[in-house]
């Protein structure tokens, strides 16, 4: 596969990292504040009849976001503290047992009582198509301040810290405004709740998001390469150091004070955007090692 990148500007000004590793032997540490949950997925073997049962295969996993980058990350000999909230019923605790026994920290991976694990359902139809979903992702309002200060010194030996938006805004500013002497990366998951991070992008050092989010965050319009490239200056002039816009099979968009433009096709592997990011190199290395990264999977 040929991988294309397109540079947009240069600046020649130095940029150092955070020493991450350093010689010491010491493995990089990532904090991880995501969601996990579970996906259930049914394929019938026949015309769908509502109402009726559809013999058919169904299936089940862990998924998320988070998920993937902690078990990518873990096969990288990085460490992964995950925080988080599942329910306490039988998803939640294999979840939660699955993450410890691949060598994830989970101290602070909170079981509820009463709330079900987040779940995805899809049903599909003879054209692998998804006839109807439903979602119940309700859990992850159950995180809390006080969940994050037990945490908080755990936490201060990240190497970085991965925020996704899934949890309340309040929650967000408070993890965001107890870890900002850290590299913060922040990730919105959803073009709802990244509204929920308009008010901290200027106290994190690295935004991971994807176009549709990014138009809510700024509210641009981001339908072109120029577009991307407005969107990038407008996130820098918040504070943010390094931008990471996710354009799945289109490839990856970056920005920091060295460089921007964009690397193609996609998608970008995103546990190596986190290990670039944690290691403090330049968005360009980071992006075409995350795209040779997934082409060679």
């Amino acid at each position: 596969m040929t991988y294309t990148t397109t540079t947009i500007t240069t600046n020649k000004t130095n940029m150092s990292g955070n020493g991450i590793a350093n010689g010491s032997g010491r493995r990089p540490r990532i904090i991880l504040i995501g969601g996990a949950e579970i996906f259930i997925q049914n394929r019938p073997l026949g015309q769908l009849q509502f109402g009726s049962e559809n013999p058919g295969t169904i299936s089940i996993d862990c998924t998320g976001q988070a998920w993937r980058i902690a078990h990518d990350l873990l096969s990288k000999d990085f460490e992964v503290m995950f925080v988080s909230v599942a329910g306490n019923d039988f998803a939640g605790q294999a979840m939660k047992a699955r993450l410890q026994e691949v060598g994830a920290s989970v101290d602070h991976f909170h079981l509820v009582e009463g709330k079900d694990t987040a779940a995805k359902h899809e049903i599909l139809n003879l054209l692998d198509q998804p006839e109807m979903e439903f979602e119940n992702d309700e859990v992850f309002s159950q995180l809390t301040t006080d969940m994050i200060d037990q945490a908080a010194n755990d936490m201060e030996t990240g190497d970085c810290v991965v925020v996704e938006t899934r949890f309340p805004e309040a929650v967000i500013h408070h993890i965001v405004k107890t870890l900002s002497h850290l590299p913060i990366l922040l990730c919105p998951m959803s073009e709802w709740n990244a509204e929920r991070a308009k008010g901290v992008l200027g106290s994190v050092k690295g935004l991971l998001v994807g176009r549709r989010q990014a138009e809510v965050l700024s509210g641009l319009s981001i339908l072109s390469e120029p577009e991307l490239q407005k969107a990038a200056a407008w996130f820098f002039d918040t504070g943010v150091e390094q931008v990471f816009f996710d354009l799945g099979f289109g490839g990856m968009y970056y920005k920091d004070i060295l460089e921007e433009g964009a690397q193609r096709p996609g998608p970008a592997n995103l546990a190596t955007v986190v290990a670039g990011f944690a290691s403090g190199q330049p968005a360009a290395l980071t992006v075409s090692k995350a795209i040779e990264k997934q082409g060679g999977e």
